[in-house]
């Protein structure tokens, strides 16, 4: 999966601010679907956490 379609499964599972386990499960599986994790796609997850971290995002997970 292309960074783009990533970034659009982020922004999807983040709508309602709650970033539930199956979310994250697909968000991780995607990430890993090429069995790499580029500099972009780090920068992506690095910025998930942050934004659950800080508590702008409630995880269920």
């Amino acid at each position: 999966m292309d960074t783009a379609q990533i970034k659009a499964l982020v922004e999807k599972a983040l709508e309602d601010k709650i970033l539930t386990l199956e979310e994250h499960g697909q968000i991780i599986d995607a990430v890993l679907s090429d069995g790499q994790i580029s500099e972009e796609e780090e920068k992506i997850l690095q910025e998930l956490l942050e934004r659950v971290a800080s508590g702008e995002i409630d995880s269920q997970y």
